[in-house]
């Protein structure tokens, strides 16, 4: 019986066999309905205050921890608003976590054209998908919770931040977090009872995962927690999930006090301005909703989480930024501060393709290096005009059996996020030789043979030209792939957010100079080499599933001879794009830091009462996945100001 073209039965069952089958089929409905319960989180409160104690702008991977944190205390009001709504169905399947870019839950960002990096994308520009729902970008990212490197933290501190080593960090981590791997639970790294459930992820796509891990223990580079004592090594990753679902900072610490009678959230309510006095204290926010405009008052604090592109457009239209800046849009300057310089975030590259050889019979002991792709035709161009067409013939979408699996069990591939959760962080010969600062990520996406919506979903999830498509993806035409994404973790190239208009409806102008560093660059082509070893060097991949180099020059590069650096430095300014880290743009430093915009307890410099709360206050990106920092930085900074405004005892 083929599941996925189900009819009706010819004539209804009345025995006990009927019953059952109606218990199952009510279960899996429920099942489906406890997806997309709206009423888990906060109400939209349509009757608010005039003014509150504490006024927090964003419900995202920092903001929802603020808001909660300071919520605490029940002589505190305080005012959470969110420019989106509640978190839809999908957002809980951790496989479908890229199928929420370009909707409404979505700020759906472009970065300015680039050139060296993005070329292959459309218009080279950059896709920078940003959560615009309850829990920001926590509730449609990935999910990989990585926290960084110690020494990450440490560089921070001796940079002049005090209270920002590891050691100062590490409990704002653990106070967040409740660690359900079972290798993890005596650990002196994680934190146990708190909102946010990390665990292990299901769905890993087999024999691949086995296979990476198997090559990486032949290499020595294993290590069983990238957030412990050590981060160099392979591993499968913890994830922000919970029983196969997605668990964002609103679900960690929103839901669970969504009756709290002393905070009020409200949605679809934009940000416009932060109100300052005649002593350049903020008292008040402008925001929009429903078409109209509004203000509110804060009594003690205004903490902006907004993000890295958010939160320093709002700074700029408030008046504090860079004051020539300012004066083209005609704002009056209240602070001339370096807002939305020190702009960072992770590249990776879309390479090397690597096949899986269909015919293993002549391996015998050798070992594949490279093959060529065995496409026949612009394979991902001609299935997207049939998706277009819904032509039935051609299209495999096999989505019943793990629909099932998921519904039944919150299992299967549904609850993952497939190859991604397999990660490795490898030291290039450019890296500190103490062998404890990796530069490198490498994250790993796989497609079955003939598994076109995977292949398509992640190259319309990064914007690829459909030519750039077919070239990465064409060999799963006829075999399994297996695509190696290199990631800078450090990147020496800086960017910049400016306004492009002093309306806050538009877009701020968002160009992170990608790779505009040479040695950027270099450090990526060193990743690459490394991927190719991994993949087709090795045993495990190499020789046991027949992994080869897909030898099929790029398009635009077909000037150069293929395998050649020349070659790959070509490839890699195609084929680059973002990881979606941006951080850095309200940067932490110290008080006579002139490159900073905030001070180590968060407060923004030449003002009062107004703080930053969210990764765009990073000096310097760490070096990992950037959400589990943006909680921890959440959490210190609600400490921070519970601190200044708790009477002593």
């Amino acid at each position: 019986m083929d599941v996925n073209n189900l009819g009706t039965c010819p004539s209804p069952s009345l025995d006990i066999a009927n019953v059952i089958f109606t218990q199952i089929l009510t279960a899996l409905v429920a099942s489906q309905c406890e997806l997309s319960d709206h009423l888990q989180f906060p109400p939209d409160r349509r009757e608010y205050q005039l003014d509150y104690d504490f006024v927090v702008v964003g419900a995202g991977s920092a903001g929802s921890v603020v808001a909660n944190r300071l919520s605490e205390n029940k002589d505190w009001n305080v005012l959470l608003l969110e420019a989106g709504e509640d978190p839809p169905a999908t957002a809980e399947l951790p496989y479908f976590f890229h199928s929420l870019q370009n909707t409404e839950a979505d700020w759906a960002y472009k970065t300015e054209p680039q050139a060296q990096a993005c070329r292959g994308i459309e218009s080279r520009r950059c896709r920078w998908p940003r959560g615009k729902l309850l829990g920001g970008s926590s509730s449609i990212n990935a999910m990989l919770y990585v926290r960084g490197n110690q020494r990450d933290f440490d560089g921070w501190a001796a940079a002049g931040n005090d209270g920002w080593s590891y050691t100062d960090v590490l409990p704002y981590f653990k106070k967040s977090e409740n660690i359900t791997t079972p290798s993890k639970q005596d650990s002196p790294y994680h934190g146990k009872g708190g909102p946010l459930t990390v665990s292990r992820f299901q769905g890993l796509p087999e024999p691949i995962a086995s296979s990476i891990m198997a090559t990486a223990s032949e290499l020595g580079l294993v290590t069983e927690d990238v957030n412990g004592e050590e981060q160099a090594g392979f591993t499968i990753l913890d994830g922000t999930v919970k029983d196969g679902t997605r668990m964002s900072t609103a679900k960690a610490f929103l839901a669970p006090i969504k009756n709290r009678k002393n905070l009020h959230v409200l949605k679809k309510a934009i940000a416009t301005k932060v109100l300052f006095d005649s002593e350049r204290r903020a008292v008040g926010l402008q925001y929009m909703k429903d078409g109209q405009t509004y203000n509110v008052t804060a009594k003690n604090e205004i903490i902006l989480s907004s993000g890295a592109i958010n939160t320093p457009q709002l700074l700029m239209l408030s008046g504090i930024g860079p004051a020539d800046h300012l004066q083209e849009f005609g704002i009056p300057v209240v602070v001339n501060s370096p807002v939305g310089y020190n702009l960072q975030d992770h590249v990776f590259i879309m390479a090397p393709s690597v096949k899986f050889y269909p015919d293993k019979s002549n391996i015998d002991s050798q070992l594949f290096k490279t093959c060529p792709s065995g496409r026949k035709s612009t394979v991902l161009e001609t299935y997207r005009k049939s998706k277009e067409r819904k032509d039935s013939s051609v299209l495999k979408q096999p989505h019943a059996k793990p629909a099932l699996e998921y519904l039944s069990r919150r299992g299967g591939i549904w609850s993952g996020v497939g190859a991604l959760a397999v990660n490795g962080f490898v030291n290039s010969k450019y890296a500190d030789p103490s062998g404890y600062y990796p530069d490198l990520q490498m994250h790993f996406w796989s497609v079955d043979r003939e598994d076109y919506d995977n292949a398509l979903g992640l190259g319309n999830m990064l914007g690829f030209e459909t030519y750039v498509m077919d070239h990465v993806f064409g060999a799963v035409e006829d075999s399994d792939m297996l695509i190696v994404a290199p990631t800078l973790l450090r990147p020496q190239s800086r960017g910049r957010i400016t306004l492009k208009s002093k309306d806050p409806t538009v877009a701020p102008k968002i160009e992170p100079n990608y790779l505009s560093v040479k040695r950027d660059r270099d450090i990526l082509l060193e990743g690459l080499k490394f991927a190719i070893n991994f993949t087709t060097g090795t045993n495990a991949l190499g020789h046991e599933l027949g992994a080869c180099l897909v030898n099929d020059p790029f398009p635009d590069c077909k000037n150069k001879t293929f395998g050649t650096d020349e070659y790959w430095h070509c490839v890699i300014k195609y084929l680059s794009s973002t990881v979606y880290h941006p951080v850095g743009t309200a940067k932490m430093g110290p008080k006579l830091d002139p490159t900073s915009v905030v001070d180590p307890r968060l407060r923004v410099k030449g003002v009062q009462s107004l703080r930053v709360a969210d990764a765009s206050i990073m000096p310097d990106i760490v070096s990992g996945n950037t959400n589990a920092a943006s909680i921890m930085i959440g959490e210190k900074a609600a400490a921070l100001i519970k601190a200044d405004w708790s009477p002593t005892t």
